[in-house]
């Protein structure tokens, strides 16, 4: 028995020895993260905040030094990385690495500092056997979590009713708790604002259509006007020759187009008008026979004179 017991420790510390000969940074590995390191705090000193904590995290993953992870701790703090900087300096407060008691230290005023600053989500679901998500990672419910200041989409979902969802903005030091209710049976949509009633697009169709045939119309009238006078200079009197037919057919095409254009944009705006009235505000039945008889006044229609052209309305 004693034999035994001998040999079991005998292959336990074997086996200590080689998992901590596999564990350890080689020395290329280690000479990669001084120098990773060095680049790092030559960034923090440059106040390039991102470079500096993707050059230190380089260097603890390579070697995970008490030093190296203590200044990345610093440079996630910068960045407002909370979270991370916090498991960071507990790390460093429990490390068994020798001549690190500065370290250690500085660590714990680190820790103790950031500690207020990280804010915390309590999310709580009013249902038994709800799950809930933040940002889609599962949290556990009634309890203060820490993140970082940011952005996120609380979920929660109970057997087949519908997801229920909010978003939250937690600020640095905020102290907050959302509570959904999955069983609702409507799945929660917090950026999405209720209709107020029947849509305008109709109404803007038409406004645009009718806009469009005036400036249509005021453009072929004007050639009209200019073609009408070429004519004039060109016959010279009442009689108009026989080779100068086309021009009159030309100017009088011009003003017809002109004519049918502003009666179409005429009829366009009185269109937009009556279904502004009509169309877009679901109120009673009161407020219907009101619109209804603001639609019936609307009266609008196009006029072409020897020199202007426009449309005429009353309402």
């Amino acid at each position: 028995m004693a034999r035994a017991i001998l040999k079991l420790l005998v292959c336990c510390l074997v086996f200590f020895v080689s998992a901590t000969a596999i564990a350890a940074p080689t020395a290329k590995e280690r000479a990669q993260a001084k120098s990773a390191w060095i680049k790092g705090k030559r960034f923090v000193t440059q106040e390039k905040k991102d470079e500096a904590v993707e050059s230190l995290r380089i260097a603890v993953e390579l070697d995970p030094k008490v030093q190296y992870q203590l200044d990345l701790a610093r440079a996630l703090v910068a960045v407002r990385a909370f979270v991370e900087a916090s498991e960071l300096c507990e790390a460093v407060k429990t490390s068994s690495e020798a001549n690190t008691q500065k370290a250690k230290q500085a660590a714990t005023t680190l820790a103790k500092d950031l500690e207020p600053r990280i804010p915390r989500l309590t999310v709580n679901v009013s249902a038994v056997g709800a799950t809930a998500t933040v940002n889609g990672e599962p949290v556990e419910l009634g309890k203060p979590l820490a993140f970082d200041p940011g952005v996120y989409t609380v979920r929660a979902r109970v057997g087949d009713n519908p997801e229920t969802s909010e978003r939250v903005e937690l600020q640095e030091r905020a102290r907050k708790t959302v509570t959904l209710d999955p069983t609702s049976g409507q799945p929660t949509k917090p950026d999405e604002e209720k209709s107020s009633g029947g849509t305008m697009l109709p109404a803007a169709i038409a406004y645009s259509l009718g806009g469009a045939a005036l400036v249509a119309g005021g453009v072929t009238g004007f050639l009209a006007f200019q073609k009408t006078d070429e004519v004039k200079d060109l016959c010279g009197g009442a009689q108009c020759p026989e080779k100068y037919a086309g021009e009159v057919d030309a100017a009088l095409s011009l003003g017809t187009a002109s004519t049918v254009l502003f009666a179409m944009g005429g009829l366009g705006a009185a269109a937009g008008l009556i279904l502004t009235f009509t169309v877009g505000v679901d109120g009673g039945e009161g407020e219907s026979k009101e619109n209804e008889e603001k639609a019936a006044q609307v009266r609008v229609r196009p006029f072409v004179g020897p020199a202007t052209a426009g449309v005429i309305g009353t309402f």
